[in-house]
């Protein structure tokens, strides 16, 4: 992975922080209810495979960026994918408000968060590829202090008990969480917009970003079902939990930094989401562009929130999660190795 700075380019460390990022806030921010069966050592066997199904669905992507034949080169196609990627920002602005509201300021509005985060993911996008790729940096430094601080804090919580019985879920239920943990974020599809923004190689931060970040999702689930086994379920937000039982020392408020690092993060992949957007419309000003889907996305988080209040959304949000990722991740990028043709340019970038 090269480094070399370029005006509107993004080393490849910047691309696998971005990715990395991007699938280990999921996890941060996972609650029980999008996941089938009990918290159990089952879970990690499900991650397990999710990680094989996340290194086969990136494929695609990846053969796609090296031949030339990048789907959002076509501008229909394109306008396809900015329509995912202003669900997938207000996907996550909702979520944002979700557990704002809910597991850190419960006496918060949720509309109110979502119009603030809104306006800072609007601006940020406006900042470009550059400012997010040098964010991007910061971001993947916090994880992997929060990361260590709440597994070798917990360390003298866990219970070898909490990790038995190892079957305690179904096997349909295994492989429904592998799925569910697999398409719950879409990275190849952030892959496909940002590949041409990168110097160098392009095959390293795509696949060492997917295992670096199941590699750590995987230590702090087995950090969490170890501390607290089954009683996990009791929790809307168990790994923000596994941050309150921790202490070091005197100090015992670790929670705060776990909110910090999601308040970063999910700040980052959003505004990721609104520029990915950006640069799949072919016209008009980035800073117009980004105001408009900012917007859209912010009042699709509202729509998102009050069905999700009103009613039962999470068998459906399961099928359309999994549906997404198979039409944008797999089918689309394969079907445009199969018939589509190298993207303009292609010729000239083979012999650089």
């Amino acid at each position: 992975m090269t480094n070399n700075p370029k005006r509107g380019m993004i080393s490849g460390y910047q691309l696998f922080y971005i990715l990395l990022v991007s699938r280990v806030v999921v996890t941060l921010t996972y609650f029980k209810s999008i996941s089938a069966g009990n918290l159990s050592t089952d879970m990690l066997i499900s991650f397990g495979i999710a990680y094989l199904l996340s290194l086969v669905f990136a494929l695609p992507a990846y053969y796609c960026a090296v031949k030339y034949k990048n789907p959002l080169e076509n501008k229909w196609v394109s306008l396809l994918y900015m329509l995912l990627f202003i669900y997938l920002a207000a996907a996550n602005i909702s979520r944002f408000a979700y557990f704002a509201s809910s597991g850190v300021y419960p006496e918060s509005s949720m509309t109110f968060v979502i119009i603030l985060i809104t306006a800072a993911v609007c601006y940020s996008a406006v900042l470009g590829i550059e400012s997010l790729g040098r964010f991007s940096l910061f971001c993947g430094a916090v994880l992997f202090f929060v990361a260590a601080v709440v597994i070798l804090a917990n360390l003298k919580n866990i219970n070898p008990v909490n990790y038995y019985p190892v079957f305690k879920n179904s096997r349909r239920e295994i492989y429904e969480n592998s799925l569910v943990f697999a398409s719950n974020s879409l990275e190849p599809a952030v892959f496909l917009s940002l590949c041409t923004r990168v110097n160098g190689k392009k095959a390293k931060p795509l696949f060492f970003g997917i295992t670096a970040s199941y590699l750590l999702i995987f230590l702090i689930m087995f950090t969490c079902i170890g501390v607290m086994g089954g009683a996990g379920e009791l929790y809307a937000f168990p790994v923000f939990t596994l941050f309150q039982l921790a202490s070091v020392g005197t100090f015992s408020r670790l929670d705060m930094i776990h909110t910090a690092f999601w308040v970063f993060s999910l700040f980052l992949k959003s505004s990721v989401f609104i520029y990915c957007a950006s640069v799949s419309v072919k016209r008009f000003r980035h800073s117009v562009k980004c105001a408009v889907l900012s917007v859209v996305s912010g009042a699709g988080a509202i729509v998102i929130n009050q069905l999700t209040l009103k009613t039962n959304l999470t068998d459906k949000s399961i099928i359309i999660s999994a549906a997404i990722c198979f039409v944008f991740v797999v089918l689309i990028p394969i079907m445009f190795l199969i018939f589509g043709k190298k993207n303009k340019g292609a010729e000239v970038l083979e012999r650089l």
